[in-house]
């Protein structure tokens, strides 16, 4: 594993594959924690227009 690791044309493979696969990872949360928002949203009785005023009070779209 070492002499992998010490090799840089691994090290340079290595380092686009794990910066690739944080972002999909970092996707996957935000988009957890948004479906999360939304049925707690749901669950609270919420109406589909107040949800969606929610859900893009944060964003640039809202601010124009």
């Amino acid at each position: 594993m070492s002499e992998m690791l010490s090799n840089p044309a691994t090290v340079i493979y290595i380092i686009p594959v794990v910066a690739i696969i944080g972002h999909f990872w970092s996707e996957v949360a935000k988009n957890r924690d948004l479906a999360e928002l939304k049925r707690d949203m749901v669950n609270r009785g919420m109406s589909a227009d107040e949800i969606t005023q929610v859900i893009n009070s944060g964003t640039k779209k809202a601010k124009k």
